[in-house]
């Protein structure tokens, strides 16, 4: 087959790929490629390959080439293997490859499908391989490779320590900027997030990737397509065209993430057990309330924990009962006591949202459901019920059947509603394929997909928010826990990069108006840092990356943070961390962007410079932690031309320095100005005058992150709704300023999109006489004033105080 792009040489004796090349070039990226056969019945099991089918007929139609097969190994079942390309940005540049299963023998046989890919040695040898962490894993856990240092098999896992395989991989060849990504795309003609039943490995030659699996019988039929994608460039590049590819981009533009999610400031600390006890209340819940603005909230995820799974108690007679793996009963709590309680915070305190944890994984084996309903337990081949992973002697796990995720869908909101909690937290992600050999198939990544997209449409319908233990790349939540991110303990011990890459590609996947929060791990010598916890690498990481933080652990309190009486300071504990939660609140709205940065880490593999670049309405992060061993100046440039610069006109860069955090120790009561993250700006003013600019950070200390925002807008948000802002930035939750400056007549003119009363600063160069300014609002009304002149950083700015209804201001 040729397309415009791309040459493929398939065998005619078994329909296996056994070549392809990018014609421009005539650069072979493989040498083969078959598919393997993994296959199980009641009482035996085995393995084929591809190389061992027969093709029966060939046909071409629409530029589709199809092969139908027969492989001696798997009696009675006909593989039909479509062939076709398709585009990417415009470009055809895509290899789909259609592998369809139908019919089977009398008996279920479950297959589980790979796809071994042999790459050229001349290509591999030069190149890396690369994927995701949608969470971490156990095992190896570098998501980027150099081909030369893969000497065995190394298993890609799709999660923690499921032996399910990654099905989403990339190869680049940094000498030449061109790489090709591999990936399951579709399931059953359904987008399919990229997961597969049989694992997956990197191997010496190439890789083995996992990318589907169900039961052949009599009657069924089942497909799956995998895509061989050419892309130039790195593998932001690759990511950016994946999320491009009309499936998926429309799966993420058909939800709608809760209006919430841009107004969080804080986690509150606090358990719901206790919110009763007022003088503890008003110091964990009560506390985090008090430092809200008008608009704004925070979230808290508390106990207490039922964990008889299966059953969500509710009901004025109904209770929480804690169980321990042993069986034994560690504690129990009323459920009318927790309902009082969830109303008692949303009483006191309106900027709370609450919840607590759910796991829907498993049935507990004393259940009301699991006596009723055995038919919603999990099976193996001999017909054993299937261990819980909650725990193996008191748990089974679910199968998913239809009416177990219709009773839990029912279930789940009949229980936020009789608490009315804010929000549904389920320990949770997008499922696992399971096969059921009871009712003789898998259960399919879409069918929990379709299940989370219903609960995410009644929970907003109630004005409530779905927070997961999500994956990289999901769809259908508002909050989600990066679980084992580049901030855990394992990666201390690592180069940087290997944490780092995990972090980017998560954040290259978070949408805007969600929010993704690495969970902060700790315990255990593997996870200190020179005697520390890996807090300085948490916060460097979250506000490089724009990520929001989970409260990090500080236990035991009492020792911390003292009360003076036995106990801990509550507000102490919260103050500690609350500057770093403050600040990443500002960069909710950030999204990473290609900005044409150099050197940019992902791609250039000797500096030591670990650099960002986020964008935020009309303003862009620079956002760097150095790790070079000695303070220096980090010197960078910028695309101006990706950014939507002007030529001509001035350019804006804020200079953010972070606090030394060894001056804010645990202590109780907190420091003065415990609440501000940055102990100074500086601002750099400059005409942009080329395409290609440069930006210097100077004095960077070695593993403490700078903050640097470039805009063009001349003026920045330095306060809202009475609070002090602690980025420059003319963009705040909903709030928005653009305009420009001419020199020539010394005016300024900003144009304002308010959703409250904000203090702005407007640059005002020293040299130009007393400022004017005239304000006009909504209604057409104007007001004139004379702004007040303050030195910030090291500039000259007319300050001014805006009602929520101001729209244009002019300075002159």
């Amino acid at each position: 087959m040729v397309g415009d792009r791309l040459a493929v040489a398939i065998d005619p004796q078994t329909g296996a790929l056994s070549g392809l090349w990018e014609r421009s070039t005539q650069r072979r990226f493989i040498v083969g490629a078959f598919d393997i056969y993994h296959w199980e019945r009641r009482t035996d099991e085995g393995r084929t390959d591809e190389r061992l089918d027969e093709v029966r007929n060939v046909h071409r139609e629409k530029g589709r080439l199809t092969f139908v097969c027969i492989n001696t190994d798997l009696p009675r079942v006909e593989i039909r293997k479509v062939y076709y390309f398709t585009t990417v940005k415009g470009d055809e540049r895509i290899l789909c490859r259609r592998v369809e299963l139908k019919g089977g023998p009398s008996e279920p046989m479950l297959v589980k499908l790979s796809s071994n890919v042999i790459f050229d040695e001349a290509f591999r040898e030069r190149s890396f391989y690369e994927r995701i962490f949608v969470i971490g894993t156990q095992g190896d856990p570098r998501s980027v490779i150099f081909a030369r240092e893969i000497k065995e098999p190394i298993i890609q896992r799709a999660w923690f320590i499921s032996t399910e395989g990654r099905a989403q991989f990339s190869i680049i060849d940094p000498t030449t900027e061109t790489g090709l990504g591999h990936y399951l795309f579709k399931v059953n003609d359904r987008w399919a997030f990229p997961q597969g039943l049989a694992s997956s490995y990197w191997t010496p030659y190439g890789w083995e990737m996992g990318y589907g699996g169900t039961f052949v019988k009599r009657g069924a039929s089942y497909s799956a397509e995998v895509r061989f994608h050419l892309f130039h460039g790195d593998r932001i590049t690759f990511h950016r065209e994946y999320q491009s590819l009309p499936e998926y981009a429309k799966i993420m533009r058909d939800w709608t993430p809760h209006k919430d999610m841009l107004r969080i400031k804080a986690c509150a600390g606090g358990q719901l057990t206790h919110a009763d006890n007022r003088s503890y209340a008003d110091a964990t819940f009560g506390e985090a309330n008090s430092w809200c603005r008008p608009n704004e909230i925070v979230f808290n995820m508390s106990g207490p924990r039922d964990t008889r799974w299966g059953e969500f108690p509710v009901g004025d007679d109904a209770e929480f009962v804690d169980i321990a793996q042993s069986g034994k009963v560690r504690s129990r709590f009323p459920a009318r006591k927790l309902k009082e309680n969830v109303a008692l915070i949303h009483e006191r305190y309106p900027h709370c949202r609450v919840g607590i944890y759910l796991f829907i994984w498993d049935i507990y084996k004393g259940s009301r459901i699991y006596r009723e309903h055995p038919e919603w337990v999990l099976r193996d081949k001999e017909g054993n019920e299937v261990a819980g992973v909650w725990g193996a002697t008191h748990w089974v796990q679910a199968n998913w059947c239809p009416g177990y995720r219709s009773y839990l869908l029912k279930a789940l909101l009949r229980f936020v509603d009789y608490y009315d909690f804010d929000f549904l937290y389920l320990d949770f992600s997008v499922g696992q394929l399971l096969p059921d050999w009871e009712r003789g198939v898998v259960v399919q990544i879409y069918e929990y997909l379709d299940w989370l997209k219903r609960l995410h449409v009644e929970l907003a319908k109630r004005g409530k928010f779905l927070w997961l233990n999500s994956f990289a790349g999901q769809p259908y939540f508002d909050m989600g826990f990066h679980e084992c991110s580049g901030t855990h303990g394992r990666f201390i011990k690592l180069p940087w990069r290997y944490g780092a890459s995990i972090d980017l590609m998560r954040k290259l996947y978070t949408r805007i108006g969600t929010v993704c929060i690495p969970l902060y791990w700790h315990g255990g010598d593997m996870f200190k840092l020179k005697g520390t916890y890996n807090e300085d690498l948490y916060r460097n990481r979250i506000l490089a990356l724009g990520l929001f933080p989970t409260g990090c652990y500080l236990d035991p309190y009492q020792k911390h943070f003292p009360d003076g009486k036995g106990g801990a300071d509550w507000r102490a504990v919260f103050r500690y961390n609350a500057a770093v939660p403050f600040t990443a609140r500002e960069m909710l709205a950030t999204e990473f962007v290609d900005i044409g940065l150099e050197p940019a880490w992902w791609r250039d593999f000797e500096t030591e410079f670990e650099a960002y670049t986020l964008r935020q309405g009309n303003a862009y992060f620079l956002n760097v932690i150095s790790h070079y061993s000695d303070v220096r100046d980090g010197i960078f440039t910028l695309d101006a031309e990706k950014m939507g610069f002007e030529i001509g006109k001035p350019v804006f860069v804020w200079q953010h320095y972070i606090r030394d955090p060894a001056k804010f120790p645990k202590r109780a009561p907190a420091l003065p100005n415990w609440e501000r993250m940055f102990e100074r700006y500086a601002c750099e003013i400059f005409t942009l005058r080329s395409r290609r600019f440069k930006i210097t950070l100077p004095k960077l200390i070695p593993r403490r992150v700078r903050i640097c925002t470039i805009t063009q807008v001349p003026a920045f948000i330095h306060s809202a709704s009475g609070q002090r802002t602690q980025l420059m930035l003319p963009e705040f939750s909903g709030c928005h300023v653009s305009g420009s400056i001419d020199v020539a007549k010394q005016r300024v003119t900003l144009h304002l999109e308010l959703n409250q009363p904000i203090e702005v600063f407007i640059h005002w160069r020293r040299e130009w006489s007393e400022p004017t300014a005239t304000v006009r609002y909504r209604s057409g009304r104007r007001r004139k004033l004379s702004p007040s002149l303050v030195k910030f950083g090291n500039q000259q700015f007319a300050r001014i105080a805006l009602d929520a209804d101001a729209r244009v201001v002019q300075v002159w």
